[in-house]
């Protein structure tokens, strides 16, 4: 029943985007956002790219709002599967946010990551390391130490390393992230059970397997 409804909803939204005047693509986004909460990405995809040319013709080149557009585009098409066009617009995002956010910006880290995700998606991991690092040392530069995101950032980074077979790193930064999850996160938390597994693989790797059992 849910489901249904929330289809009606999107419909009702994508209609009245396209016969109402909306500059900024406003209507379009929140059908884009429930079209991908339904798991229907081609209609969340037709939804992203109308916000983003109404964006391209009013707003500025450097616009943080056109940044944003690119970005959730570049969600899309990877949603689809087609990372090189993801990868084409995240790297349009970024160049709007390295140019127009300060070098420590939370959302100048996000860009970041986005890229590098992307990248690994392309199976290009020393890249997405590049990145993904570049993410790291803001968020370690502007978040508390115990911050869920900078977990989430150490164990991005560990992961990569993985990919590269760097294991004896991959474990120091899943350790990290597992350290600030035992201290902020309820025992039953789902992420901090990942932890607890991402270590234990990766003991694994490194021929340690009492511990990795442990």
């Amino acid at each position: 029943y849910h489901h249904i409804h929330y289809r009606q909803i999107a419909e009702l939204l994508t209609t009245a985007s396209a016969l109402l005047p909306d500059s900024r693509g406003n209507l379009s986004i929140w059908a884009g956002i429930i079209w991908d909460d339904l798991g229907a990405y081609a209609q969340a995809l037709d939804c992203k790219l109308q916000v983003t040319q109404k964006r391209e013709e009013v707003l500025s080149p450097d616009d943080p709002h056109l940044a944003t557009a690119y970005n959730n585009l570049g969600f899309s098409y990877g949603n689809l599967g087609e990372h090189q066009k993801a990868l084409d617009f995240m790297l349009k995002a970024l160049a709007i946010c390295e140019n127009v956010l300060p070098q420590d910006h939370p959302d100048l880290a996000s860009s970041y990551n986005n890229v590098g995700y992307t990248y690994g998606m392309l199976g290009d991991h020393q890249k997405e390391l590049d990145y993904k690092l570049k993410a790291l040392v803001i968020r370690e530069k502007v978040l508390p130490q115990d911050h869920p995101d900078l977990a989430k950032s150490y164990n991005n980074v560990g992961y990569t390393y993985g990919m590269l077979g760097d294991h004896q790193k991959e474990l120091d930064f899943q350790l990290k992230a597992l350290a600030i999850r035992e201290k902020v996160l309820p025992q039953d938390h789902p992420d901090l059970a990942q932890s607890y597994n991402n270590v234990g693989y990766t003991y694994g790797m490194l021929g340690d397997h009492q511990k990795e059992l442990d």
